[in-house]
């Protein structure tokens, strides 16, 4: 839940063929909320902490901040408050929809998917830009896995992240190593240095799913099966179709 809490920022990423000379603001982009996030984070869990009547019932507690503003401040403030999540995770939501859409979109554009299908989810519509096609299918797996239940819903996706920032980190340390990244607008502040410390934290975080049998073993399994299947995928398919490279962005047509 730490994870996901800090998490997100890269996303801005899939949409940067929407910004002007995203190779030199996108990392501006994504610092800056980062930054800003995790200051008003920090402020709040320290308040919580410190204005906690009963800070062991409070930790107990399945909504904190909303028992601590009932608490302090009356059933209307606390109303307020959890009104006010509720429209953050309908925004997150609408992002997370238009994130996975454009996921969609490009392994389509990457032809993941046969030709058939990846010419569907390539789709644009002219006028607005938009992959309808990508668009619509995300949201309907996104109204699916409403009905999914949230400790399943927690197995699935749990430990997901730790394998992205851990493939994150190795490509910063090889990219480091072999030069690719010399010339990059933005270098990652302490390098291979950086890489080893987030990988080191990551194996913590693996191996307190290891040790939890209810929901972060069957996470962790499921991760790793993903990740298995995907590079099987990889090798008896992709990397035999003919012709069949990884484009970046601004290797295709703007639109």
């Amino acid at each position: 839940m730490a994870l996901f809490a800090f998490d997100g920022y890269g996303s801005a990423v899939y949409f940067g063929e929407e910004l002007r000379d995203p190779r030199r603001r996108m990392a501006r982009v994504i610092l800056s909320a980062f930054a800003i996030v995790v200051v008003l984070e920090v402020a709040a869990a320290a308040g919580v902490v410190a204005g906690a009547p009963d800070l062991k019932a409070l930790l107990a507690s399945d909504a904190p901040l909303s028992l601590l503003a009932r608490t302090r401040a009356g059933s209307a403030v606390a109303g307020a408050l959890d009104f006010a999540v509720g429209l953050a995770i309908l925004n997150a939501v609408i992002a997370t929809v238009l994130v996975s859409a454009r996921q969609l979109y490009a392994t389509g554009r990457d032809n993941l998917w046969g030709a058939r299908l990846s010419r569907v989810f390539t789709e644009v519509e002219p006028r607005r830009g938009v992959p309808v096609a990508s668009t619509i299918a995300a949201g309907l797996i996104a109204g699916v896995l409403c009905f999914v239940p949230l400790k399943l819903l927690l197995v699935l996706t749990g430990t997901g992240l730790t394998f992205v920032y851990g493939a994150l980190a190795i490509a910063l340390a090889c990219g480091r190593r072999n030069g690719v990244t010399a010339h990059a607008p933005h270098r990652a502040w302490g390098g291979s240095g950086m890489a080893a410390v987030l990988l080191l934290a990551l194996a913590g975080v693996a191996a307190a799913n290891a040790a939890d049998p209810a929901t972060g073993r069957p996470s962790l399994i499921f991760t790793l099966a993903l990740a298995a299947g995907s590079a099987v995928y990889y090798a008896a398919a992709l990397r035999r179709r003919t012709g069949w490279t990884l484009r970046a962005p601004e290797d295709t047509e703007p639109g």
